[in-house]
């Protein structure tokens, strides 16, 4: 399957462009971060009706950073429900995910254990939970991947090659920032995924697929 993964920061014009171009899914940013404070992305909602309206495979992704000030897992937990309550109302046949980048390398255990927590937390609610980063950046240097293993990897390198150190979990691949394609002004991220999602989610009633 091909793919593409928007936020607030992208303009998409045509979600129907995209499908008739050959794309299949999309990952939509729900929630973003200011600091270590999330937020609800403003295009979220319209971008998520007119993707399903188009016949496009749908899934979510928070952009959260730890504020490293405290309990860490509390804090992933507390971040985690308030991503759970944006998509509460909507499903995905698509994974959601943690969008990790950016974070303190110097801190790969706070930031190991905020992310299992987060991915936890959704996964206790009955959510197919990923990972996104860097094939180096984030598996490697941010993140002890060992600890990684019970949720998906979506995985970035920017190459015509796939990831070369984060593959253990490795479900989906971006290979481009700088995509362009129909239905969307100016660049966008790129995905490549062969493994088969939105049979597995709904078979299990996950994503809200249990409703």
């Amino acid at each position: 399957m091909k793919g593409i993964d928007i936020s607030k920061w992208n303009i998409v014009t045509d979600f129907k462009k995209v499908k008739e171009a050959g794309y299949d899914f999309v990952i939509i940013r729900a929630v973003g971060s200011n600091g270590s404070t999330p937020y609800k992305d403003k295009k979220f909602d319209m971008f998520y009706d007119q993707a399903v309206k188009a016949g496009l495979h749908v899934g979510s992704y928070a952009y959260v950073k730890p504020s490293y000030n405290g309990d860490v897992v509390a804090e992933a937990n507390k971040t985690a429900l308030f991503f759970l309550d944006v998509i509460k109302d909507k499903k995905f046949d698509m994974p959601v995910y943690i969008d990790v980048e950016g974070w303190n390398k110097k801190l790969k255990q706070d930031n190991t254990l905020y992310t299992v927590s987060f991915c936890g937390t959704c996964e206790s609610k009955k959510y197919y939970t990923g990972i996104y980063g860097s094939d180096v950046s984030t598996f490697i240097d941010l993140l002890d991947k060992s600890f990684l293993l019970p949720f998906t990897w979506w995985v970035a390198k920017y190459s015509t090659q796939p990831p070369k150190h984060a593959t253990e979990n490795c479900h989906m691949w971006q290979f481009t920032s700088k995509g362009s394609i129909p239905g969307v002004k100016g660049n966008v991220d790129l995905d490549q995924c062969e493994f088969p999602f939105p049979a597995i989610i709904k078979k299990k009633g996950l994503n809200n697929y249990d409703r």
